[in-house]
Order: C-alpha cells, then sequence, then structure tokens
C-alpha cells in the first residue's frame, strides 16, 4: 500500500508535469503585437485584452502550482542540504520575477490599452501614452531575464544533487544542467531576446527537463 510520503510525491509529479504541459500550451496562444504606429498599437492591445489576460492568468496559476510541485521535490531530494534549500529559495524568486512579469503584459498594459480606446483619445493623446508602453515594456524585459536567470539556477542546484545519484536521476541532472546552463549564457551573449518567441523557447526547454522531474518523481518509492 503506497504510503503518506508516496501520495505526496506522486502529487508532486503530477503538479509539475501537468502545469509545464499546460505552461506550454498557454504559451503558445499568447498573443503578439505588431502595431507599426501608437495608434494602431494601442487599439490591437485593447482587442487581444481578453485574450492577453486570459493567457498570463492561466499562466500565474500554473506557476503557483509549480512551485507547490518542486518544494515537494525538494522535500523529496532533502531540505537539510544547502543546496536544495538554495534552489528552491531560487526557484521561488523567479516565479516571483515571472509572475510581476505576467502581471505587467498581462493586465497593466492591456487595461492602459483598453482604457485610451474606450475613451476615444485623440492622435495625440495616444502618443501620449508611448512613454507608459515603453515603460511597460522595459519592466516586463527585466523581471522576465531576472526570472529565467533565477529559475536556471534553481534547475542547476537541483541537477547537481540529482548527479550524485545513478539511473535516470544522473541523466535527468546532465540533462539539467544543459537546461539550466544555456539561457542565461544566451541572455547575456545578447542572443536570446524575451519576447514571445524567445519566452516560448526558455518555457519550452523548462518544460522538458520538468517533465522528466515529474514522471521520476511520480515513480519513486
Amino acid at each position: 500500500m503506497p504510503t503518506e510520503s508516496n501520495e505526496t510525491h506522486r502529487a508532486s509529479g503530477l503538479l509539475i508535469g501537468i502545469g509545464s504541459v499546460l505552461a506550454v500550451l498557454l504559451m503558445a496562444h499568447h498573443p503578439s503585437t505588431g502595431g507599426r504606429d501608437t495608434a494602431s498599437l494601442v487599439e490591437e492591445l485593447s482587442l487581444e485584452a481578453p485574450l492577453t489576460s486570459g493567457v498570463h492568468g492561466g499562466l500565474i496559476v500554473l506557476m503557483g502550482c509549480l512551485l507547490l510541485g518542486f518544494t515537494g521535490f525538494s522535500e523529496h531530494l532533502g531540505l537539510e542540504k544547502l543546496r536544495v534549500r538554495a534552489a528552491l529559495c531560487a526557484y521561488g524568486l523567479g516565479i516571483a520575477f515571472m509572475i510581476m512579469a505576467a502581471t505587467v503584459s498581462g493586465f497593466i498594459v492591456p487595461g492602459l490599452a483598453s482604457r485610451y480606446v474606450s475613451e476615444a483619445a485623440t492622435a495625440p493623446v495616444l502618443e501620449s501614452v508611448r512613454p507608459a508602453l515603453r515603460l511597460c515594456f522595459q519592466a516586463n524585459q527585466s523581471a522576465a531575464q531576472a526570472g529565467t536567470v533565477a529559475l536556471s539556477i534553481a534547475i542547476l542546484l537541483w541537477s547537481w544533487t540529482l548527479l550524485e545519484r545513478s539511473g535516470p536521476s544522473r541523466a535527468i541532472g546532465i540533462f539539467g544542467i544543459a537546461v539550466g546552463v544555456l539561457p542565461p549564457l544566451a541572455l547575456f551573449a545578447g542572443r536570446l531576446h524575451l519576447d514571445v518567441h524567445g519566452m516560448g523557447a526558455v518555457v519550452l526547454a523548462q518544460a522538458f527537463w520538468s517533465v522528466a522531474v515529474a514522471i521520476w518523481l511520480y515513480r519513486r518509492r
């Protein structure tokens, strides 16, 4: 009969696996804007506001589920180990930064655009919103970059711990080292831009590793 610990591991594995897959699916529906001037950009942002808010709201919920799942994963690896506690802290910080980025892109920007469209603002008034949109874009990018680095550090530390084991654990650890190292290196080298496509690539890579962890954790005894 499964023990309470086994059931906890399975629940954590399910949270990580299902949460990671759903996050990839939501990112695939992330809208992208291409307005050439401020008026068309604001109108496009306003029209896509419901979808944008829905996608980012769903991602925020999933990030909470992933944090809960990886807390169980950390408990299984041993919270008495400093590197495991550090990984969990880094992951929590990464989730916080990602929620900040999602809040800006999913709620603040669409809300700002919808307000100007609903008020039928003139072209000069619409131009005045461009600095605010630029500020939001920079806030989103800064939070997303910090979140990507923090999540990568967490994956590196967890993978380092898995490398000490044998069999599938070591393979997941090796894969995790690559997943943890490449995004920060690409960011610092200027090769990775966290637009919709760049962020989608990061989420997809981390999801592959997370699903591997979920399967491993679900099957643990």
